[in-house]
């Protein structure tokens, strides 16, 4: 299409009324820009772009719209052309960005024409789905002044596309379309029917591939009558093949339709193999349910009789799946052998071959274990005969009497268990000994009780996890040395016992002869003639004990309420085993309380500490014969008296009662089970300096405070002493260095006064910043091994005379570090040149491995060195050293002293002097 300068009228009017967005642009700056980037040596545009995603955004500005129709009103909903061209910017979506910056390029290679799908914004803000169309008009491939936008609303068909991509998505059946005679899309429940991948099917796959053979002229013959407009839509069924030739049951459904402007068949397809199946297995089981009446209470069964002994149920009424709680697909087809359990099978077949020989019905009683529960019935059984007098089916019928039977065993079995309780309580009432304890509660179990066998294990926590028997009544000899029973996850540990120590729950085996639980032990208890057995947890204070075991004679003999009453009866166990332990313990807490306070009062009267007792009132309860002679006050005087009127001085007698206070709210407070040194007051009203620490005890509920004082004046007047001395090291050390170097000295004032006024303002504890300053006070003491001509060398140093410099801090080090000073004076010298960030001299140390006083002395020998004058360099000002500091906080200076040291100066006015 031509675009004029001046288009006529017949063009403004198919322009106007074109029946989708038109624009006329003119996109010459954006040509001019593209051979600009060209221009600078930019040759691959594209990946120009991508690392300056802002240049599509610049030619989007560069673009001027010449025109646009009513049809690009209407999709935009703008009211005017003047209003969209002032608010063209608002339509661009970042996918909008994307789509045009594809199409700048593919202009920018030489193409006349692109197009692409994007995403547009009306100006009210709702988004688009749209097909662009970007011409170059013809004669203007050169400036691109006009270029044609067509662009088209897809969004319905957009929106469509994805409702059925979402649907044929979620489908629970398989979604097709067939066009020329393949697959052209399938959804993943297709695919997984026929056990290919989607990608698969895809143009390679077609229905007759899919179709078993027998069945494909039906397939075949719907397909066509669809395509050929015979029938609109079909509804039927055949036999599919998936992948790995397995022949499945399909019903189909199928429509014409157009796909890609050309006919095809869509559909749908359901795999109903298992409805088949089920309709055919439901068909047969209504043809043998005529033969059994579902109303009947009692349970009835239909066998047939087949050759080699084998009887198999062919159909069973609801109150046999009532009864034995199992389903029909466990009963219909299975030999009896697969559905009666052990060890009724062998009696019951017995009496089928008896009703068959004697062509009679054959009674009997029968007890069996289903998932149900354990069962109980009269159980008949009659032979069906054909017309030459072979027994081709038995029909069964038991009347269950579990309920009877339970209900006069459970009376029994509840009345045993109550006289082994009882009669285990009267042994945990007058029993005084552990070991006694316990076989006696096993006698009673037995002759009590009534019980075949009873016996306790303890659980071991050897490497094995062996249970010890430690009591045992009415076993056989040799019974218990054979179990050689463990508690572990184990073949061994998988019985009874191992099982309740392990879960901590009981354990019960209601037939020992099938129980599988049973099998390592099952022969030897049969021998003995126990039946069942149950082992319950023994716990003594929360912690496994062990377990107690008890047999009986009979098989399912341990019922819900008998199983309670002998829970109730482990936990007396236990609890008894704790009573006597307990008591045990008391008994001997006692008599070890007693001893200790013996030794307790011969210790506090020969300690060479003062010891005071002060209750929660404050009043001194026990003083020894040293604290006699520490404060003065005998120990008469002194009982009774309130600590705060005698021993503590004056000034710190509210601190005393506020601890106290504080303590019996919270429960903690100064001095409590540590040391601290403080101010005591003797009878005669002087102070001294003590060492104190405090013990909260409390004994019959009642708390008091057991304090052990020391004397330190000796000690406290030998510090001071040698703190003076090492003052008067530090004073002559610095005068050794004043005179060889005057600057240095007076650097070393200056820099110590300042890290002095950091620590305080950083609420270091006054003994540190006295270390701090004498440290700060000598830290260039290295430097009295080095050449005077170098250190007042007024013009900038070698390389190697700075590198001879850098090594003061090492011999700082190795002068101070072998005398013991009480502060790491030493370190301070060492490691005032060390940097954060690792940079510093002479180790390289970082961050915390930099310690805190050489931090601060870091800092401050900054400032001040920046500051002062040097002997090749005037002063540069507290300013520039202010900034430096500043400049190198977290890097090279640690950035709390910056902060400080900052604030000392800025804000407290703090000078050299």
């Amino acid at each position: 299409m031509t675009i004029r300068q001046n288009p006529d009228k017949k063009f403004q009017t198919i322009f106007d009324k074109a029946p989708i967005s038109l624009w006329i642009e003119d996109f010459s700056e954006v040509k001019k820009f593209v051979d600009q980037l060209r221009a600078s040596g930019v040759d691959d545009l594209k990946a120009h772009c991508k690392s300056h995603p802002d240049i599509v955004h610049e030619c989007v500005r560069k673009i001027r719209v010449i025109d646009v129709n009513k049809a690009t009103l209407n999709l935009y909903k703008a009211k005017n052309k003047k209003a969209l061209l002032s608010g063209v910017d608002k339509t661009f979506t970042e996918e909008s960005f994307e789509i045009f910056g594809k199409e700048l390029l593919a202009l920018a290679e030489g193409k006349s024409s692109v197009s692409g799908e994007a995403v547009t914004k009306t100006l009210t803000g709702e988004l688009v789905n749209i097909i662009v169309y970007v011409t170059i008009a013809p004669g203007y491939e050169d400036t691109w002044s006009h270029v044609l936008v067509a662009i088209t609303d897809i969004t319905e068909r957009t929106q469509a596309e994805e409702k059925f991509r979402v649907l044929a998505t979620k489908s629970l059946v398989g979604i097709y379309i067939i066009q020329d005679g393949v697959f052209k899309y399938v959804n993943s429940k297709l695919a997984e029917i026929f056990g290919y991948t989607e990608k698969e099917f895809i143009d390679r796959l077609g229905p007759k591939q899919l179709t078993f053979e027998e069945d494909w002229p039906t397939v075949s013959e719907n397909l066509h009558r669809r395509m050929e407009g015979k029938e609109k839509s079909i509804h039927y069924t055949f036999r599919g093949i998936t992948r790995e030739g397995k022949i499945i049951e399909i019903e189909a459904f199928g429509s014409v339709t157009l796909y890609l402007g050309k006919p095809a068949v869509i559909g749908t397809l359901l795999d109903i193999t298992d409805r088949k199946q089920a309709e055919k297995k439901l068909r047969d089981s209504e043809q043998q349910l005529s033969l059994i009446y579902d109303s009947v209470g009692d349970v009835l069964y239909y066998l047939s009789v087949e050759p080699g002994d084998c009887f198999r149920f062919l159909s069973v009424n609801q109150a046999f799946l009532d009864a034995t709680g199992l389903a029909k697909a466990q009963i219909i087809g299975k030999p009896v052998e697969e559905v009666i359990p052990e060890p009724s099978i062998s009696m019951v077949k017995d009496n089928y071959r008896k009703s068959i020989q004697e062509k009679r019905v054959v009674r009997w009683q029968e007890t069996s274990e289903y998932p149900s529960g354990v069962r109980i019935g009269d159980v008949s059984i009659a032979p069906v005969f054909d017309d030459q007098g072979i027994c081709t089916r038995l029909v069964g019928s038991v009347h269950d009497i579990t309920e009877r039977v339970q209900a006069d065993m459970a009376l029994e079995h509840s009345n045993r268990a109550l006289k082994t309780l009882s009669a285990c309580n009267q042994v945990l009432i007058h029993t005084e000994d552990e070991a006694q304890f316990l076989n006696d509660i096993c006698h009673a179990i037995v002759e009590q009780g009534g019980y075949k066998l009873a016996w306790l294990g303890r659980a071991e926590h050897d490497r094995a996890k062996s249970v010890r028997p430690i009591a045992e009544a009415g076993f056989d000899e040799g019974y218990l040395e054979s179990l050689n029973i463990i508690w572990a996850d184990k073949k061994r540990g998988r019985g009874p016992m191992g099982i309740a120590i392990r879960t901590r729950e009981p354990s019960i085996v209601q037939n020992i002869q099938v129980d599988p639980r049973f099998s390592p032990w099952r022969q030897a208890a049969l021998k003995h003639g126990y039946q069942s057995s149950i082992a319950l947890p023994i716990m003594v204070d929360d912690k496994m004990f062990g377990a107690l075991s008890v047999y009986a004679s009979e098989p399912y003999a341990f019922i819900e309420d008998e199983v309670n009453l002998l829970e109730e009866l482990a936990d007396d166990i236990g609890y008894g085993i704790s009573m006597l332990r307990l008591r045990k313990e008391r008994l001997q807490t006692e008599e070890a309380l007693q001893k200790s306070e013996r030794q307790y009062h011969e210790v506090i009267k020969t300690a060479r500490d003062a010891f005071v007792s002060m209750d929660t009132e404050g009043n001194i309860t026990d003083w020894n014969p040293q604290a006699e002679a520490i404060f003065g006050w005998k120990r008469a005087e002194i009982l009774g008296q309130p600590v705060s009127e005698t021993i503590v001085p004056p000034e710190s007698r509210k601190k005393h009662k506020q601890g106290l206070k504080y303590y019996l709210a919270n429960g903690g407070g100064f001095a409590l089970n540590q040391t601290v040194e403080i101010t005591a007051q003797h009878q005669d009203g002087h102070t001294f300096p003590v060492e104190l620490s405090i013990v909260p005890m409390q004994t019959n509920g009642t708390k008091r405070f057991n304090a052990f004082i020391r004397d330190i004046t000796e000690r406290h007047e030998a510090q001071q002493n040698l703190k003076a001395s090492l003052v008067g090291s530090i004073v002559a050390i610095s005068r050794a260095v004043e005179a060889r170097d005057p600057y240095t000295a007076g650097h070393q004032q200056r820099v110590s006064q300042l890290a002095r006024c950091i620590a305080q303002e950083m609420g270091l504890d006054s003994d540190r910043i006295d270390g701090l300053r004498m440290g700060a006070t000598i830290h260039d003491i290295g430097k009295i091994h080095l050449p005077a001509e170098i250190l007042s060398k007024p013009t900038k140093l070698t390389k190697t005379e700075f590198e001879l410099i850098k090594t003061h801090c090492q011999i700082g080090y190795d002068i101070l570090k072998d005398i013991s000073f009480p502060w790491p004076v030493a370190d301070i010298a060492w490691q005032h040149h060390e940097r954060l960030d690792g940079t510093g001299y002479p180790q390289g140390l970082k961050d915390e491995e930099i310690c805190l006083e050489a931090r601060i002395v870091a800092v401050a020998d900054a400032v001040e060195a920046i500051s002062s004058h040097r002997p090749y360099r005037p002063a540069l000002g507290i300013n520039v050293a202010l900034e430096e500091i500043e400049a190198k906080r977290g890097k090279w200076y640690d950035a709390t002293v910056v902060d400080v040291c900052l604030k000392l100066f800025n804000e407290e006015g703090f000078s050299f002097k």
